[in-house]
């Protein structure tokens, strides 16, 4: 009911969209960062351990909702839903870790189109499984074997907010 407001508005369609997206992810950046920030700095504080890589692995977990925020908001503006938007999130965050399983999924497979359907699913969407063992690895002071989880979520992330904006741009309300 909002978006008759919103679009009479001097603003353009861009800007709405992008605002209520950055507003969103800035409200929760700020709260991540508060809790890890304070966290943090009681944690050294009374261990006497100064562990700063647990100060970036804020930065994987603002990525994170980002790039599902990007998925949730292309999804709502597909069918207008804000539950089913957030029903693919979960379906998503649900078959992640699944998906990093796939080397011993293909023994259970009839058909080569089946794993190859596999491989395209897990390099298309968000990789949320590894970058929560990312996070972990952060936190614990481990070595990041390889930040690739990272970028090509976060390249969905801004190929999903595009398309997102296109559609925006193209609807009538």
């Amino acid at each position: 009911g909002t978006i008759d407001l919103l679009i009479s508005k001097p603003l353009s369609r861009m800007q709405i969209f992008m605002g209520r997206y950055l507003g969103a992810v800035a409200i929760v950046a700020f709260n991540i960062f508060y809790l890890i920030l304070f966290t943090w700095l009681v944690l050294s504080v009374k261990s006497g351990v100064w562990n700063f890589n647990f100060l970036l692995s804020g930065i994987i977990i603002v990525i994170t909702f980002s790039v599902l925020y990007s998925l949730m908001a292309f999804m709502g503006l597909l069918t207008t839903s804000g539950a089913f938007s957030l029903m693919i999130t979960y379906l998503i965050l649900f078959f992640s870790p699944l998906l990093l399983q796939r080397d011993n999924i293909y023994a259970l497979l009839s058909s080569k189109i089946y794993g190859y359907i596999l491989d395209g699913l897990y390099y298309i969407l968000p990789k949320t499984a590894q970058l929560s063992v990312m996070t972990k690895n952060l936190v614990d002071g481990g070595v990041i074997s390889s930040w690739m989880p990272l970028w090509s979520s976060v390249l969905f992330g801004i190929g999903i907010t595009t398309l997102s904006i296109i559609i925006f741009k193209r609807k009538n309300f």
